[in-house]
């Protein structure tokens, strides 16, 4: 599942965007927001990837080949990772489902641009989906699928905008201004 989450900086008129990589959403998030933005991909699942190539990578000690490599991601190396991968690429004619090494490779290849964690962790914004899933769970689906309802489309969007407003506690003002 692709999620975004979008944090405005205080600092700035930045948008944090975060999400699991999809084109869609960083297109997306490009089109909406142009400039104002960036684009970092969810470390979560970037770790993912990493975590499948590492028992091809390090198969004596693959949790440990998995934390240096984050560690390197968080330090702003992703262009290490790369070559640590490299080594250990499997054949192209190897199935996909059989390549997680190639797959990771790939992933991170072709999104160096989204992978700036230091500036993230340097400027305390999320580097992760983790807390917009939650929030997701908890505001959104906990009302909306429940059994046996169903929604119409514009009256989903309606309830989950007043579903925001109350959790953010910005209930009285709504209605205060709504009047």
């Amino acid at each position: 599942m692709a999620l975004g989450l979008l944090a405005p900086n205080p600092l700035s008129n930045h948008i944090h965007v975060v999400g699991d990589g999809a084109e869609w959403i960083r297109l997306q998030s490009q089109e909406v927001f142009g400039e104002q933005r960036s684009f970092l991909i969810d470390f979560f699942h970037l770790s993912e990837y990493l975590a499948a190539a590492s028992e091809n990578c390090r198969p004596k000690a693959p949790k440990r080949w998995l934390k240096t490599q984050q560690n390197r991601l968080k330090r702003g190396a992703a262009d290490l990772v790369l070559k640590v991968l490299e080594p250990n690429l499997e054949p192209e004619e190897n199935a996909e489902d059989l390549s997680p090494v190639r797959c990771c490779h790939r992933y991170l290849r072709n999104r160096l641009d989204c992978v700036d964690y230091p500036r993230a962790i340097e400027a305390k914004l999320p580097i992760g989906c983790g807390l917009i899933e939650s929030g997701h769970r908890h505001v959104l689906q906990a009302r909306l699928k429940r059994p046996g309802t169903a929604w119409l489309q514009e009256n989903a969007d309606d309830l989950a905008q007043l579903r925001v407003i109350r959790a953010n506690n910005l209930w009285e003002d709504f209605w205060k201004t709504a009047a």
